[in-house]
């Protein structure tokens, strides 16, 4: 449980506790949250949607294995999928209806003028179909039959028109809700509380883990201002899998599990736990683990197995219906005690005691081959790629077998936009040692050199690591190729874009946050990015200062600090977009020559600002802040996510797309901002795309368009495009026209 923010202090003198540096939690999961939240997060927090869907639990075979390199939860929209069925409930919450009926006969009216007499017809009797047992939404328990609402009238006897109307008063009222059962044959797993990721897992045996915590599916904590602290979190619910008559087949039920990684620490109450259900909506708890107060908590991924066929209650789980969930119990008011699980693996003929996984993986994206930077202006990429490229850089892989194992393997690398190829491996063989890791590298830049397109200030370079197994027999494919995107865009960045924690001054007295870049030539500044963090937390009345410096005083010997801009009256953006930048645009473009130059802030607020700190890499060395009338370098580990825009267009970066994944439901535009050519990452070509702009208007229409449509007659500005499949709403992205 968790009684305060958990911060990292940087402390300048004893005692002397007016202002710090600090780092601290998100309260939030900023992915889930916006997912579900689009319209923005103020609203949102004040009344929760329902998640009125369910997936259909089709039943599956073995073996079952998910290693989260790919998404196999519930899906978030349900865009293009079947629906089996409408459920109508009065056990399960969900978005609550009133229905209003009739126990007898209801009727039409109407007014005879040749007799002078009024007519009625009865109604159409309903019947109303409830599926109450959460269990088993298939099968109905209730079934009303009833007659809809109706009026008594008043005629015109002379035209036989209704001058009045009377609303006949219902005998039953019932709330209900309403739940679309969706049919997802890439899902295995019945719910999506756990949230898909390769951030926050250490030591990793393979890309990707879920991670369960204090969140709801929305990203928001658990007890929604119930005051309840603690109590049961996350869910991860199987679908049924078919184990009829397998009770002397081997079956072996393993997951690997770890305990924080780069999140927060499950305190000594906290715990993880297995359960297999039993009958209708009873759990059997089969397996739990605690948390731990103490600092020292093993982080490395655990290794646990079940062996069906030895429990007293295997009678029940040898069915053609069987199911598993994973459970935590966390402090629920927020994005605390982290547990991560990878490669939940369950089959038939398995031998117990084994103590390891049977797998070839891929552990991590290709790393990024900036040395700098994370992104970066073309322009100050393209003639300076010796000084701003690694030497070498690279991604692993993993032999999660107990014998060494062959591999076949290649690097790809491409443009994004135009599918350019760039540089391709040939296919190399090699061995892998038992439980042993190869580190694959790369060459550095001279793999470039044929590639130099020049007039533009947007490049995305794609990286994939594909790897084949050689006489295996795997437990997961999924994580055989995996991909990472360099963005070349108008800004630079020290960030992925993705925030795990948040960092900010806190304290008394004036206090300045400066961040370190470098210009390769002469430019612009145009604007600055910046990514606050809370949603609980917001200083939306507040102001600070922008500020932008040539130099700043290191060796605080009173001399040295060089202001080029600054801009009072600020006020904090909060975007209702996952881990959206707000833009902060200088009054009038300030030129920087060629060399280091600083961001950040200045501010009198004693609140911290929270601003997002990316966990995956680490900029500190180029991170300083005052207090107390001297400048310090930061030793907190991250990389604050603010980015500088630089360049000769005045219209900056509104919102990054950075990382973009291949997870399932993941759709975006690129190149975002666009001058001519958009181009759209959806899972099917939409059959009609139309923009609008700021006011609501609708500027143009695509018929067929594919993924692609052409903008360059826009006006420069903000625009949505809704991208429609079948003539129904499927997606809206916003993007920039330059």
């Amino acid at each position: 449980m968790k009684y305060c923010s958990l911060f990292f202090f940087i402390l300048w003198g004893a005692g002397n506790l007016s202002a710090q540096l600090v780092v601290s939690d998100l309260t939030y999961n900023p992915v889930l949250y916006h997912r579900h939240f689009p319209a923005g997060a103020e609203a949102a927090m004040k009344s929760l949607p329902a998640d009125n869907f369910l997936v259909y639990p089709d039943t599956l075979q073995l073996p079952f294995s998910d290693d989260f390199s790919k998404y196999h939860l519930k899906p978030y929209d349900t865009a293009g999928l079947p629906v089996v069925m409408t459920i109508y409930s009065t056990l399960l919450k969900g978005a609550i209806y009133e229905l209003k009926w009739m126990r007898d006969t209801s009727w039409n009216y109407s007014f005879n003028v040749l007799t002078q007499q009024v007519d009625s017809t009865p109604k159409a009797p309903f019947q109303f179909i409830f599926h109450n047992d959460p269990g088993n939404t298939l099968q109905p328990t209730d079934t009303i039959t009833g007659w809809p609402l109706y009026y008594r009238y008043t005629f015109d006897s002379l035209t036989g028109n209704v001058v009045d109307s009377t609303e006949v008063s219902p005998d039953s009222v019932i709330r209900y809700s309403v739940y679309h059962l969706v049919k997802d044959t890439r899902a295995y797993w019945m719910d999506n509380y756990a949230f898909i990721n390769d951030n926050y897992p250490a030591r990793k045996l393979s890309y990707g883990v879920a991670t369960l915590d204090g969140l709801n599916a929305y990203g928001l904590p658990h007890n929604a201002n119930s005051g309840i602290t603690y109590g049961p979190a996350d869910t991860l619910t199987s679908k049924p899998i078919n184990l009829l008559g397998l009770d002397t087949s081997g079956v072996i039920l393993s997951f690997l599990y770890q305990t924080q990684g780069l999140g927060d620490r499950p305190d000594e109450e906290d715990s993880l736990i297995l359960e297999f259900k039993l009958t209708g909506n009873v759990w059997e708890r089969i397996w739990a683990t605690p948390g731990s107060d103490s600092i020292l908590t093993d982080t490395s991924f655990r290794y646990v197995e079940i062996d069906l066929g030895s429990l007293p209650n295997k009678a029940f789980y040898f069915t053609g219906a069987f199911q598993f969930r994973f459970r935590n119990y966390a402090s629920i008011t927020g994005n605390n005690d982290h547990w991560h699980l990878d490669y939940v693996y369950l089959n038939r003929n398995r031998t117990a005691g084994t103590g390891y996984i049977e797998d070839l993986a891929i552990g991590n994206a290709p790393s990024n081959f900036l040395k700098n930077y994370t992104s970066m202006p073309w322009e100050h990429f393209r003639d300076f790629k010796q000084q701003e490229m690694q030497g070498s850089f690279s991604y692993s892989i993993h032999n999660n077998y107990n014998t060494t194992q062959e591999a076949q393997y290649y690097y790809y690398a491409y443009e994004r936009h135009s599918g350019t190829p760039i540089y391709t491996d040939a296919d190399i063989n090699t061995q892998i040692t038992p439980f042993g890791t190869l580190q694959v590298t790369r060459p550095d830049s001279t793999y470039f050199a044929s590639f130099a397109p020049a007039n533009t200030d947007t490049v995305i370079i794609a990286t994939e690591a594909r790897m084949v197994e050689i006489n295996a027999n795997p437990v997961s494919k999924d994580n055989d190729t995996v991909a990472s995107f360099v963005h070349f865009v108008n800004y630079f960045a020290y960030d992925d874009g993705s925030a795990e924690k948040a960092i900010g001054l806190q304290g008394s007295g004036l206090k300045k946050f400066a961040y370190e870049f470098k210009l390769n030539k002469d430019d612009s500044l145009r604007a600055i990015l910046i990514h606050f963090t809370q949603i609980n937390y917001q200083l939306t009345t507040q102001e600070f200062t922008i500020t932008v410096w040539r130099s700043i005083d290191l060796d605080n010997d009173g001399v040295g600090e060089d202001t080029l801009y600054a801009r009072d009256g600020v006020r904090f953006q909060y975007l209702p977009e996952y881990n959206a930048f707000g833009i902060y645009p200088l009054d009038s473009a300030v030129f920087i020559p060629a060399g280091i130059f600083y961001v950040g802030w200045q501010q009198l607020l004693e609140e911290n600002f929270q601003v997002g700190l990316d966990l995956n890499n680490d900029a500190r060395q180029h991170v300083f802040y005052y207090t107390d009338g001297k400048w310090k370098q930061s030793i907190i580990r991250g990389a604050p996510m603010i980015r500088p825009v630089v360049g000769p267009r005045p219209l900056p970066l509104p919102t990054a797309i950075t990382k973009p994944q291949a997870d399932a439901g993941k759709v975006y535009a690129y190149p975002n901002p666009a001058t001519d050519k958009l181009y759209f990452a959806v899972p099917q070509p939409p059959d009609k795309i139309e923009i609008f702009n700021l006011n609501g208007a609708r500027v143009a229409t695509f018929h067929q368009p594919g993924r692609e449509v052409d903008v360059s007659s826009l006006a420069p500005g903000l625009y949505c495009a809704r991208l429609l499949v079948a003539g129904k709403k499927s997606w809206s992205i916003r993007f920039i026209k330059l």
